[in-house]
């Protein structure tokens, strides 16, 4: 074991052909393809969300909102593609 950044970090086994990314987080991969967006009006407002393949709850439990659907809509579209760019950002 090695201290790195502050945190104990486990050695692999000798003669293993892992790096030390493999050890920390497996690799992710996800397309803009694979997320959707979905928008519901609430009160004065409305809201919007990121979906995941056939799941209708929000990716992460993160909403937005917007003083108009195209606002709220626009604002997810945003975040997806955050997502895709970057799949690190997705906790679940």
């Amino acid at each position: 074991m090695r201290i790195g950044n502050r945190h104990a970090i486990e050695e692999p086994p000798r003669g293993a052909a892992t790096t030390i990314c493999d050890t920390i987080r497996p690799a992710m991969t996800i397309t803009r393809g694979d997320l959707s967006v979905r928008t519901e009006s609430r009160g004065a407002h409305w809201i919007s969300w990121v979906t995941r393949g056939d799941n209708d709850k929000p990716l992460d439990a993160v909403i937005l909102v917007g003083q108009t659907q195209d606002e709220a809509e626009m604002q997810a579209n945003a975040w997806a593609d955050k997502l895709a760019a970057d799949p690190v950002l997705i906790r679940s």
